[in-house]
């Protein structure tokens, strides 16, 4: 079992709202097609279909006035605009991708996991599909509406699944120990709850992320190495990086180890 998520910094580019890039999903789509037969689940992030708006209605806070049913109903319209895109480039690229929102199968209470049911997942990959779900804003029984983060859903598809490997898929090659873009930032190779290091976790500069960049990432990315027997944070704007991690090659990237490792 594999559990990939293309994050939404390397899908679309968070500057510019609803800005799909379909070459460079292509091309990840190409290099995950050789694995569509042995247990493949794709997560997606919202990417600036997603994290604009909610960030302009404040849906990070919860249901808090009329003007956030608005914001609600606009950005799960959006973020299945994407999901439909993403649908279009894996099965053009052979993947026979079938979509399962998160509404469909995941109930949050005060932004956490509450219900989780796995039968769609089981039912798609028993009969040679596979499951593609994406980052959303989900009814919240507390809050009224609450935003499940892509990495969330890779969270509680490891807790589940038990992936053999487990892949996000970002806009940078890793984790670093300060800021990616400074020149004297340095690439960790390993991280650890144990002894994880200060690394850039802000957004770029103007850029919305209700999710928490890569500070929440890591938060995430710990619980599904506690369920995975590997767990990558890998760059998606180098070619064949992807396809070579899932062939068992070593490759430039952070590899995210579970507690006590």
């Amino acid at each position: 079992m594999r559990l990939v998520k293309l994050g939404g910094s390397v899908i679309t580019d968070k500057a510019r709202p609803l800005a799909f890039r379909s070459r460079v999903t292509r091309r990840l789509s190409r290099e995950l097609a050789p694995f569509k037969g042995e247990g493949l689940i794709v997560v997606h992030g919202a990417g600036s279909f997603g994290h604009v708006r909610a960030a302009e209605y404040g849906l990070a806070r919860g249901m808090k006035d009329h003007r956030q049913v608005e914001g609600t109903a606009i950005v799960q319209r959006d973020v299945r605009d994407l999901n439909l895109r993403v649908l279009d480039v894996l099965i053009e690229a052979g993947i026979p991708a079938v979509s399962l929102p998160p509404a469909t199968w995941l109930e949050l209470e005060d932004g956490r996991m509450v219900a989780f049911d796995a039968v769609p997942f089981q039912r798609a990959i028993a009969r040679g599909l596979v499951p593609v779900t994406f980052g959303d804003v989900l009814m919240d029984t507390e809050r009224g509406v609450a935003i499940a983060s892509g990495d969330l859903l890779m969270a509680g598809l490891a807790a589940v699944f038990k992936p053999d490997l487990s892949v996000f898929v970002t806009g940078v090659d890793g984790v670093y120990d300060g800021e990616p873009a400074d020149p004297g930032a340095r690439l960790l190779r390993t991280v650890s709850p144990d002894g994880a290091q200060v690394v850039g976790t802000t957004a770029a500069e103007g850029v919305a992320d209700v999710t928490g960049s890569m500070g929440g990432k890591l938060a995430e990315a710990f619980q599904v190495a506690a369920s995975s027997k590997e767990t990558w944070i890998i760059g998606g704007n180098s070619p064949g990086r992807l396809r070579s991690l899932m062939e068992g090659r070593r490759v430039k990237g952070t590899r995210v180890l579970p507690s006590g490792r």
